[in-house]
Order: structure tokens, then C-alpha cells, then sequence
């Protein structure tokens, strides 16, 4: 919806914004249950969940349909005013609204059903969606979220003095998200992808290396702390807020929805798996082989986007689209070249 709405040149920052909410959200729920441990009142810790999602709904009321719904459904004047209200009065909206028309005349040449997910000017921006997808929870971040206070509280931290700090693991999450807002739109998806995933390599290789040598329990915290830090540094400025604004933008018109929907399916089928794991691991193997597994792991999605992943900073949706079009024309014009030759 945002990636759909916003302008290009400020795309990257306002879907980075989505990403902001969501950790501001994590923040949140680590400080209510620091609150709440003393009294141990899951029931209340659940029920205020309550709250955010009611503000969700009434706030969605109000907000337009997006210029591109909007055209492909045959409504192009009210489609107008949103794009002018959203990208500035100075916008030249009959040009958008030509570029959204020429998107949908090539879509509208093949139907965009379930099955063309495997169709060859769809499978590249899906294989890129996934391995983002994917990626982004086999990094290691929901094992770091979800299981932070007990990784403390396994060190030798009481269980206040765990859940406090979750709390300082989330303001930094929030701090660093922060910053990603100002520069995605400004250094580029791809290499913000690529320092990251290396960067969480890094500060992982060094927990396991801490992890193996301090024993002592306000030692071992302290370090995990810092470290961990460092490895949500990280994840926020690539793998965060980054994945979601790619994966808005690398699938053609017709197959936004489906594409972004198969890709969250194996996102959050990849945080089960993550989480369900992380504590077998954690017990089995210990913190410091988990810890260099997923270095391992990163080191690997590093290498992915290098060669896989293509950079979309600064171009609109319909320009990404044309040219992933083109690429697979190309593709395949070679592909027939070589078999006839």
C-alpha cells in the first residue's frame, strides 16, 4: 500500500516508516512486560494488544485507495487527486497516470493468476522476494526478539534485570530504524542489504567467540548485550526495514498482491520454523554454535544479493516492471539463440 501511494524519490523512507512502527511496537511490548513482571499478569500483557490494533482500523478508515487501484479499476479521476495529495501539487499526474496505463496493457497481455507465479516475467522478481523473505528470518533476528529475555536470564541475569534488557535491545532497534529512514532512499537498497547482512555476520562470529570464553555471568551479559546491539544494527539498517520495501517494488502490477502475499506466507512460515528451532538449538548445541551458525547463514545471503538481487532505489514501479520485462525478453531471446545455434 505505501510503496503504491508514495512518491518515488521518498518510497524507501515511508516504507522504512512501516518498519519504525514495528519495532516502536516490540519496544512497547518489552516495556509493558518489564512493567508487568512483578506481578506476572500475562492476561493484561496480552489485552493491551487491544489497543494498537483498534487504532489500526479506525485510522485505515479515512485513507484513500491507491492511484494504481484506482486506474486498473477504470476510476483514473479519482485517482488524480490522491496522486497530487501524495506526491506534491507540482506532479505531473497525466504522465503517472500514462506510466500506470502502460503497465496495465502489458499486464492485461498475461493474466495474472496463482499458477503465473512460475511464469517467466514473474519468477525472477519471485525468486528475489523469497530469498529476501526467507532471508531475513534465517538471519536470526525473531530468535534475538522472542528469546532475548531467556538468552539473559540463561547467562545468569534475574528475570527483571532480562526483560530490562530487551528493553534497551528495543530502543536500539527503534534508534537504528530511525536512521535507515534517512538513507535508504540515499545509499541504495542493494548495498544497504549487503553491509548488513555482513555486519550481522560479524557481531554473530564474535558472540560465539564470547560466548565460549566469558564465564562469568555479569561479564557474559554485558557482552551479549553489546554485541547484540551491534548485530541489530545491522539487521535494521539492511534486512528490516529494506525486505519489505523491495519486495513492494521488484513484482510486476499484476502480480503485486499475490506476489507480496506468497512471499509474507513464506516469511512468517520461515519465523515459525525460527522459532520453534532456536531453543532445540540453544539447548543442544549451545549459544555460540547457534550463534555461528547463523554467521554462517549471513555470510550466505550476502553473497545472494550480490548476484541476485538488483538495485531499484530511485526508479518508479512502473520504470522497475519495464525493465525486469525487458531483462527476461532479453533472457530469453538468448536462451532461443543458443538452442538454435
Amino acid at each position: 500500500y505505501l510503496a503504491e501511494l508514495a512518491p518515488t524519490r521518498l518510497r524507501g523512507g515511508l516504507a522504512a516508516l512501516n518498519q519504525l512502527m514495528v519495532v516502536g511496537g516490540v519496544l512497547i511490548a518489552y516495556i509493558v512486560d518489564w512493567a508487568l513482571s512483578s506481578s506476572g499478569n500475562w492476561r493484561l500483557m496480552t489485552g493491551l494488544a487491544m489497543v494498537p490494533a483498534i487504532a489500526l482500523a479506525l485510522g485505515m478508515i479515512r485513507m484513500p485507495e491507491t492511484p494504481r487501484w484506482l486506474v486498473k479499476a477504470g476510476r483514473e479521476d479519482e485517482a488524480r487527486p490522491v496522486i497530487l495529495a501524495a506526491q506534491g501539487a507540482d506532479t505531473d499526474a497525466d504522465a503517472e497516470i500514462a506510466g500506470i496505463h502502460e503497465v496495465i496493457r502489458l499486464d492485461t497481455e498475461q493474466k495474472g493468476r496463482f499458477r503465473d507465479l512460475g511464469a517467466s516475467w514473474v519468477r525472477p522478481a519471485l525468486a528475489i522476494a523469497l530469498i529476501l523473505a526467507v532471508g531475513q528470518q534465517f538471519s536470526g533476528v525473531n530468535a534475538i526478539n522472542v528469546y532475548a529475555p531467556t538468552m539473559f536470564t540463561n547467562l545468569g541475569l534475574g528475570n527483571s534485570a532480562s526483560l530490562l534488557a530487551s528493553v534497551v535491545l528495543g530502543t536500539a532497534k527503534v534508534i537504528l530504524t530511525v536512521v535507515v529512514i534517512f538513507i535508504v532512499d540515499k545509499w541504495g537498497r542493494r548495498p544497504l542489504l549487503m553491509i548488513g547482512a555482513g555486519f550481522m555476520a560479524a557481531t554473530l562470529l564474535a558472540l560465539g567467540i564470547a560466548g565460549a570464553l566469558l564465564h562469568s555471568a555479569g561479564a557474559a551479559g554485558i557482552t551479549t548485550l553489546i554485541l547484540l546491539i551491534g548485530y541489530l544494527a545491522g539487521y535494521e539498517l539492511g534486512w528490516g526495514a529494506v525486505v519489505w520495501i523491495m519486495i513492494s517494488e521488484v513484482f510486476p502490477l499484476k502480480a503485486r498482491g499475490i506476489g507480496m502475499g506468497t512471499s509474507s506466507t513464506a516469511l512468517w512460515t520461515a519465523t515459525f520454523a525460527i522459532t520453534l528451532v532456536f531453543p532445540i538449538m540453544e539447548s543442544g548445541l549451545g549459544l555460540s554454535v547457534s550463534a555461528w551458525i547463523f554467521a554462517a547463514i549471513n555470510l550466505v545471503l550476502c553473497l545472494l544479493v550480490a548476484k541476485f538481487v538488483p538495485e531499484t532505489k530511485g526508479r518508479s514501479l512502473e520504470q522497475i516492471e519495464l525493465d525486469s520485462r525487458s531483462r527476461v525478453r532479453i533472457g530469453t531471446a538468448a536462451a532461443t539463440s543458443l538452442k538454435e545455434g
